[in-house]
């Protein structure tokens, strides 16, 4: 999810309707931790577990205040960069 699609909807009434629907959890990709207090409220709010993207070169800080501000489970991301952005996956680890 991205928030701008949260935004359009008003964030309250975004939440409000997830609730409706059964969602219980909620990641919003492009808002930091250091924005994220009126989604987090809202979440609350609705009972809805906010989720945080933890980047792989977060300090202890960071990872800290990822695992206090977050609910249900932290999205960790193994690499820098887009997501699937590879077509192939390199199993050279596994050589032996």
């Amino acid at each position: 999810m991205y928030a701008n699609l949260v935004f359009s909807r008003g964030i309250d009434e975004f939440y409000a309707l997830c609730a409706k629907v059964g969602v219980d959890s909620v990641l919003i990709a492009d808002v930091p931790l250091e924005e994220s207090a009126p989604y987090r409220l809202a979440a609350q709010r609705y009972n809805i577990s906010p989720i945080f993207i933890c980047p792989p070169n977060a300090d202890d800080d960071l990872i800290r205040q990822i695992a206090s501000h977050g609910r249900g489970y932290t999205y960790l991301l193994s690499r820098a960069g887009v997501t699937g952005a590879e077509k192939t996956v390199r199993f050279s680890h596994w050589n032996t």
